[in-house]
């Protein structure tokens, strides 16, 4: 999903894409920038709430906990090449957002004539993100200014904030003392890909129109470093695995239709 309060409010942002934050959904709206313009989208989560469980022996504690994180930030600029209106910018995106907390506990099943087996509690945290270093632009079709195209060439890595992709630790309680801490560090990480967008006005007539939105992420293989540790109650790591994962992402297309009137 792309940034910015204003397009998550809308349906269908893609077929009417018309400021900076065009970069993150459809490229070709970039076209729709007049003058220059600077963005700069933050994101705070906050979640709370008490899960429940089908399982017996799995039960969780009410969960509390809050996140920021820089989402978006961006510079476009208009300029002229040739006869053809364009639109160039440079952006930075945040693509998928790792941060999550739980606590909850699992009952084993009793072993022989034990009552009840043991009592583990557990303690996770992940943090971390991976974000797209963009540079973008839009250009309106010579003799066809109804239509518009646009690319993006996208570099992945992780977040500004971060200097990993994602961090998690799980922290294990055997009946009440401490048993385990694992942690699992993905860093390093990288890949690129295209993304095409194209933006057709239809019919605009006063306040009545009809504008077609479509857009292609070509698919990419990225790569990231990951190690595991055991950490012990000091807080001392040890070294359990460390390699190097290959994640495949497929190929994505979207499209939007946008109509109105004024009695919509």
């Amino acid at each position: 999903m792309g940034s910015g309060a204003r397009a998550l409010g809308q349906s269908a942002f893609i077929a009417v894409a018309d400021d900076a934050t065009a970069a993150s959904w459809n490229p070709a709206g970039l076209i729709n920038l007049e003058r220059p313009e600077a963005s700069f989208v933050g994101a705070w989560k906050t979640v709370r709430g008490s899960p429940s469980s089908r399982t017996d022996s799995l039960s969780f504690d009410p969960q509390s906990w809050s996140l920021g994180e820089v989402n978006f930030l961006s510079y476009a600029h208009p300029l002229r090449i040739g006869s053809t209106d364009a639109v160039l910018s440079v952006n930075y995106h945040q693509v998928y957002d790792f941060g999550l907390r739980a606590h909850y506990v699992v009952e084993d099943e009793p072993e022989g004539e034990a009552e009840r087996g043991d009592i583990r509690r557990y303690e996770e945290g992940a943090e971390g993100a991976v974000s797209a270093y963009s540079l973008a632009g839009g250009l309106s079709v010579p003799d066809h200014p109804e239509v518009a195209l646009g690319a993006s060439f996208n570099w992945y890595s992780q977040s500004l904030l971060d200097g990993y992709a994602r961090r998690v630790e799980q922290v294990e309680y055997a009946n009440g003392s401490f048993y385990r801490q694992t942690r699992e560090v993905l860093d390093d990480f990288r890949g690129y890909n295209f993304t095409l967008g194209l933006l057709w006005n239809l019919y605009e007539r006063q306040e009545n129109l009809l504008t077609l939105g479509f857009v292609c992420h070509t698919p990419f293989t990225a790569h990231v470093d990951q190690v595991v540790e055991d950490v012990n109650e000091s807080g001392r790591a040890t070294l359990r695995s460390r390699g190097r994962l290959a994640l495949d992402f497929p190929l994505s297309l979207e499209q939007a239709r946008i109509t109105g009137s004024p009695m919509s």
